[in-house]
């Protein structure tokens, strides 16, 4: 995705431990979050909601390696 989009957007990659890097982060600030965490269900659950602040309203949350039962059910209990 960097090289897609190199040069026509501002793009920053942050590595490190998401449940760390992302309470950090500013709010509402971001049009696209991409976090690759913790895929077990309590570690995708804590990510979504960190990612939910720091998203613009519009934005967009990608995620990969879930199972859409699990995020389904965590989305109702929201």
């Amino acid at each position: 995705m960097f090289n897609f989009f190199r040069g026509e957007v501002e793009m920053e990659i942050l590595r490190g431990c998401s449940r760390d890097a992302l309470p950090n982060l500013p709010k509402n600030n971001f049009d696209l979050i991409y976090p690759d965490g913790d895929h077990s269900y309590h570690g995708v659950s804590v990510d979504i909601d960190n990612c939910c602040s720091l998203v613009r309203d519009g934005g967009i949350l990608c995620g990969d390696d879930l199972e859409i039962q699990a995020i389904t059910a965590m989305l109702r209990l929201r």
